[in-house]
């Protein structure tokens, strides 16, 4: 299990302190990045690694609680459970997710299961009672052109459940 820590608003893990094997689990599933001797998480990515128990988390010395992490992490990112429930169902589904917009629920995404490949879609998480603008789609539909990506609207409810849309678009 890894041991991860939250300093100064940052998620380390601390390649000193963990095996190399899990260090190498999480790098093949495209979680996390690496600065010097230390690997980096994105909030939703430590939730993501704390449930599913192959990772504790430490603030100041003290091991939380998957309810206490997520309390912490929420205060990092007010969004971080809907990003961890759209990566968590991308990751179930055995496509390959990577970051796109950090301003945005967005990830770039290869269909191609277990296999590294480019990514062809960007899935864009739309919540229920949010609106979501003409110019807002604009704009993705700009961005994924400029790209050659696909676009896959992942509209998020309440509860969590989510129903995926294509975006199709014409350049005529």
């Amino acid at each position: 299990m890894l041991k991860i820590y939250l300093a100064d608003n940052v998620i380390k893990v601390p390649l000193e302190e963990n095996d190399a094997k899990e260090i190498a689990k999480i790098q093949n599933k495209n979680i996390g990045f690496r600065v010097g001797n230390t690997y980096t998480l994105k909030p939703y990515e430590a939730l993501y690694l704390m449930y599913y128990n192959r990772a504790v988390l430490f603030k100041e010395k003290r091991m939380l609680s998957f309810e206490e992490g997520l309390n912490e992490l929420s205060l990092l990112d007010e969004k971080v459970w809907v990003r961890f429930i759209l990566f968590n169902d991308l990751q179930k589904r055995g496509y390959n997710v990577k970051r796109f917009l950090e301003e945005k629920i967005s990830f770039f995404v290869s269909i191609k299961k277990g296999k590294a490949s480019p990514e062809e879609y960007i899935f864009q998480a739309v919540l229920e009672g949010e609106p979501l603008t003409f110019e807002d789609l604009k704009k993705l539909a700009k961005e994924a052109i400029r790209l050659r990506k696909k676009i896959v609207l992942a509209l998020i409810d309440k509860e969590g459940n989510i129903t995926y849309y294509t975006f199709s678009y014409s350049t005529h």
